[in-house]
């Protein structure tokens, strides 16, 4: 699960809001949604944009769902990016987390 994706412009994103869970049909599209978290579609991979107070509660639906392998995490400092494009309702900050989360049943990652 990517908090933010770096260097992306809109054209390579569309944004929605993320409501009730979705039926599990095993695409990604059946992934469980968590209210009020803004999601992009980056290159053919799901990113969710949880703010802080949301995390543990987006991290956890996904874990459910199937992705339990945190294949990567690491934070990105934009000291000199502060004021780059980012998905709408995401609010650019100066230091960011990005988190991969894989299912290896699905042979996916967000």
């Amino acid at each position: 699960m990517d908090l933010q994706q770096a260097g992306e412009s809109s054209e390579d994103a569309a944004t929605s809001d993320v409501g009730a869970a979705g039926q599990d049909d095993g695409s990604i599209a059946s992934l469980p949604q968590v209210a009020g978290v803004s999601q992009t579609t980056v290159r053919g991979q799901l990113v969710f944009h949880p703010r802080w107070d949301s995390y543990v509660a987006t991290v956890e639906a996904l874990r459910d769902a199937g992705f339990a392998l945190c294949s990567d995490l690491c934070a990105v400092d934009y000291l000199q990016h502060i004021d780059r494009e980012v998905a709408p309702g995401v609010e650019p900050e100066r230091f960011e987390v990005v988190v991969i989360l894989t299912s290896l049943s699905r042979a996916e990652r967000v």
